[in-house]
C-alpha cells in the first residue's frame, strides 16, 4: 500500500472509529434516559400503592357490606339493601344538589329570599307535594309504566322508603322547624349533571377539594312529638357508615401497568446493550486495522527520510 493510499486509509478509519464512538455515546444517554424513565414510573407506582377509595355501609341479606359510593348511591334508597340517605351541598352557595331532571323541572330558587316564611308560604316555588311528584315522575320513576296516577307515584315512593328522604330534602331546600321549633332557613339547590352523578372519581375529588359537604339524614322528635328528618353535617373521619379504603381495583391496573412499562424498558436496554457490543466490536476491529495502517504509514515515513538522507 503507496503512502497516499495508507494515509487516506488511516483518515478513513480514523473517521468511522469517530462516528462509532458518537453512536456508542448515543446508546449510552438513551440507556440513562431509560433509567430515568424507570425511577418515574416506580414513583408513579407507589403512589398508586397508597391510592384509596370512598364507601358507604349498606345492609343486605348478607349482612353489612361496604359499596362504592357516587352522588345516585347516596340519595337514591337501594332495593338490594338498607343505607343511610344523606344529601350534598355546594361548599361556596351552601345548596342543596338534585339531580339535573329534577332541577329542571323546578321553579325559581327561593333560595335567594331571606324571609323564610316567604319561603315556605309564597312564590312560585312547588309545594312539597308537587316536588315529590315531580322527583316521582322525572327521576325515581321515569321508566315505570304501571304509574299510572299521582297516588301511584307517592305509594311507590313511600313503599321503597324514598317518600320521608325527599320531603326531607324539600325542608331543607325550603326551610323548616327545627325538633325545638325553631324555624331554620332554606339552603336553595344547584343542579348537578348527570355524568357526575354517576362519577365516583368526580365525588371523591370534589369531597378532597372541599368543593362539596355531606349531610346524614337523622330522624328527631320535634316538640309536638312528632318525627321530623333533618340532614346533620357529616364526613369520612366521624361517620361510621362512610369508609375510606383500599382502592385495590386501581392498585391492580398500576401493578399490570408498571410490570408492562418495567418489561418494556427491559426490552429496549437488552436491544441497546446489542447494539453497543456489535458497535464495540467493530470499533475494535477497525482499531486493530487503524493500527496496523498507522504502522505501515510510519514506515512508510520513515524509508522516505532515510532516501533523503541518503
Amino acid at each position: 500500500m503507496g503512502m497516499s493510499a495508507s494515509q487516506a486509509r488511516l483518515l478513513s478509519l480514523t473517521a468511522r472509529m469517530h462516528d462509532m464512538e458518537y453512536q456508542a455515546q448515543e446508546i449510552q444517554y438513551a440507556k440513562l434516559n431509560l433509567v430515568d424513565s424507570k425511577d418515574a414510573i416506580y414513583d408513579e407506582y407507589l403512589e398508586a400503592l397508597d391510592s384509596t377509595k370512598y364507601q358507604m355501609a349498606v345492609l343486605t341479606p348478607n349482612g353489612k357490606e361496604f359499596q362504592d359510593i357516587t352522588y345516585t348511591n347516596m340519595i337514591m334508597s337501594n332495593t338490594g339493601g338498607v343505607h343511610s340517605m344523606y344529601i350534598l351541598t355546594d361548599m361556596n352557595s351552601g345548596r342543596v344538589m338534585l339531580p339535573e331532571q329534577i332541577a329542571s323541572k323546578l321553579g325559581p330558587d327561593p333560595h335567594d329570599s331571606s324571609n323564610y316564611f316567604k319561603n315556605k308560604l309564597g312564590g312560585e316555588f312547588p309545594d312539597v307535594n308537587t316536588f315529590l311528584l315531580t322527583v316521582a315522575k322525572n327521576y325515581l320513576y321515569s321508566n315505570r309504566v304501571d304509574l299510572n296516577s299521582d297516588d301511584d307515584y307517592i305509594n311507590a315512593m313511600k313503599k321503597d322508603g324514598n317518600f320521608n328522604y325527599w320531603q326531607g330534602v324539600y325542608d331543607q331546600i325550603v326551610g323548616y322547624d327545627d325538633e325545638n321549633g325553631l324555624p331554620i332557613a332554606g339552603r336553595g339547590f344547584c343542579p348537578i349533571s348527570r355524568e357526575n352523578a354517576t362519577d365516583r372519581g368526580w365525588l371523591e375529588k370534589s369531597i378532597n377539594e372541599a368543593k362539596v359537604q355531606i349531610f346524614k339524614m337523622t330522624s328527631k322528635t320535634n316538640v309536638e312529638g312528632k318525627k321530623i328528618n333533618i340532614f346533620e353535617e357529616s364526613n369520612l373521619g366521624t361517620d361510621s357508615d362512610l369508609a375510606e379504603v383500599s382502592n385495590d381495583e386501581l392498585i391492580q391496573q398500576a401493578t399490570v401497568k408498571y410490570e408492562k412499562a418495567i418489561k418494556d424498558i427491559d426490552e429496549k436496554e437488552t436491544k441497546l446493550d446489542l447494539r453497543l457490543s456489535q458497535i464495540d466490536t467493530r470499533h475494535n476491529a477497525i482499531k486493530t486495522e487503524y493500527e496496523s495502517v498507522k504502522q505501515i504509514v510510519s514506515k512508510n515515513i520513515d524509508r522516505s527520510f532515510k532516501s533523503f538522507n541518503a
